[in-house]
């Protein structure tokens, strides 16, 4: 689970909600670029850290997408996530703040039903 915004710094996957929230929810890939940049001047983050899908999802929505990786298995903004790329990313609003989880699976369903697993009371748009 990741740190609240103000102990985590400029690193941090939370995203302040814009006033419309189609700005960030509009197209795929500007969701991904909403993440900050996953490397530094010492290379490729691994991975990224997820927030805790169980708070907040029983009063907001789920937008849950498949992730780009190059043929490297790097996201748009450089984390390192290797290969296959089966990455879905979860993301939703609480405290006004988008949050978001990443999950591997073989479909949307199959991720689906991780999260149902661990918030039972999810809801998601199509």
């Amino acid at each position: 689970m990741c740190a609240e915004p103000e102990e985590h710094g400029s690193r941090d996957v939370v995203v302040r909600v814009h006033r419309s929230s189609r700005d960030v929810w509009g197209d795929p890939m500007r969701l991904e670029r909403q993440l900050p940049k996953g490397y530094s001047n010492r290379g490729a983050d691994m991975g990224r850290c997820s927030d805790d899908i169980s708070r907040g999802t029983d009063t907001s929505r789920i937008r849950l997408q498949r992730m780009h990786l190059d043929s490297g298995g790097y996201d748009a903004q450089g984390a390192y996530w290797g290969r296959p790329s089966d990455l879905y990313v979860a993301s939703w609003e609480f405290e006004d703040f988008v949050r978001f989880a990443f999950y591997r699976g073989s479909s949307r369903d199959d991720v689906k039903q991780k999260i149902l697993k661990e918030a039972p009371y999810a809801r998601f748009y199509r």
